[in-house]
């Protein structure tokens, strides 16, 4: 298992998603997005880590009990960084340079993380910065739902 990283894990709709950058926390609890019940619950805030299990990516927060296998990550700009108002889907390698100084704000290696990372089946995105939290939360449910 890795050690910590600075991000948020939630299931929604089902899913498993880690969630690095600006702002996660308030867009991935906003009504657009968070329901709570078995397909939609918080996992942890600001200190998540990893472990592979039979070959796939779980996500984990302070618990070994409650993980879920990784289907997205999503990268959300701060408000200085963001280029543009567009949300993409992006590769691995532009998803680590993203969140590198999250990766590794709480000691997590990020060459170790890229390496299980490399061949799961996980769908990479920058979310934008926006101007409300409702219009990032529109974002993530257009991808999620």
């Amino acid at each position: 298992m890795t050690e910590f990283c600075y991000g948020d894990a939630y299931v929604i709709n089902g899913k498993g998603v880690a969630v690095f950058g600006g702002g996660k926390t308030d867009v991935m609890r906003h009504k657009i997005i968070a329901n709570e019940d078995e397909n939609n619950f918080c996992i942890n805030n600001d200190y998540i880590r990893f472990d592979l299990k039979n070959g796939k990516l779980y996500v984990y927060g302070h618990f070994e009990d409650v993980c879920h296998q990784v289907d997205f990550m999503f990268y959300h700009y701060y408000v200085t960084d963001s280029p543009n108002n567009k949300f993409e889907k992006i590769t691995l390698n532009k998803f680590v340079f993203l969140a590198k100084s999250d990766i590794e704000y709480c000691g997590m290696n990020v060459d170790e993380l890229y390496r299980m990372l490399e061949g799961q089946n996980i769908e990479y995105y920058k979310i934008p910065f926006c101007e409300t939290v409702e219009e990032r939360a529109e974002i993530i449910k257009r991808i999620l739902f």
